[in-house]
C-alpha cells in the first residue's frame, strides 16, 4: 500500500513538473539597467602585483593612484529564462542602455591639469577616455577606474570633479573628497 501511495505521488510530480515547464524553451535575455546618478567615489592604489587595495593614507603616489566611481542604477526590465529541464544557452550578462559621450575630470583648482585613463570593470587594461565616445558601457554593477596619465608639478592636495555627459544628453556630476597625489 505504502509502496502504490508513493509511486502515485511520484507520477502526479512528474506530470505537474512536465505541465510546468516549456517544451519549447524561449531564448534567455538577461536584466536591463538605467543608470540613474553618481553613487559614491572611492581613492584605491594599486600594490606591487598591480593589484587594487583600498587607500587607507591621505597620500599616494600619482603612478599608484587610481580613482574608482560607483553609479546608482534602477533595473527597468527583468526578462528571465525558462525554467525548464531542457538545456538552454547561457544566459549573457546584465546590461544598461548607456552610451558615454564625455567624461571629464578636472582639479577644482585648476593646478593639475592631466589626461585620464579608464577601465571599464578590469582595471589591468587602461584605455584612453576619448575611445569610450558613443560606446554602450553595459557592465553592471556599473563602475569606473580612473588613472592620471602624469604626475603634478608637486606635492599637494587636490580635489576633482568629475562631468559625465550621455548621448541623451544626460549629465551626471560629483566631486571628489580632497587627496595628496605625490610626484
Amino acid at each position: 500500500m505504502k509502496r502504490n501511495i508513493l509511486l502515485l505521488l511520484g507520477l502526479i510530480g512528474l506530470i505537474a513538473l512536465e505541465w510546468g515547464c516549456d517544451d519549447n524553451p524561449s531564448a534567455c535575455k538577461s536584466n536591463s539597467y538605467n543608470v540613474v546618478a553618481i553613487d559614491s567615489t572611492q581613492f584605491l592604489m594599486t600594490d606591487s602585483n598591480s593589484y587594487l587595495k583600498s587607500l587607507r593614507i591621505d597620500s599616494v603616489a600619482f603612478d599608484e593612484f587610481v580613482l574608482k566611481v560607483n553609479f546608482k542604477t534602477e533595473l527597468i526590465s527583468y526578462l528571465s529564462n525558462s525554467s525548464s529541464l531542457y538545456a538552454t544557452a547561457p544566459c549573457p550578462p546584465p546590461n544598461s542602455n548607456w552610451f558615454i559621450d564625455k567624461i571629464s575630470i578636472v582639479d577644482l583648482d585648476e593646478t593639475y591639469t592631466t589626461v585620464w585613463e579608464m577601465a571599464e570593470r578590469y582595471y589591468e587594461s587602461f584605455i584612453n577616455i576619448d575611445s569610450l565616445r558613443g560606446n554602450e558601457f553595459w557592465n553592471v554593477p556599473i563602475e569606473m577606474y580612473l588613472r592620471p596619465k602624469s604626475p603634478p608639478a608637486k606635492t599637494e592636495s587636490y580635489q576633482f570633479k568629475i562631468r559625465i555627459e550621455t548621448t541623451e544628453g544626460k549629465i551626471f556630476e560629483t566631486t571628489t573628497d580632497p587627496i595628496i597625489i605625490t610626484p
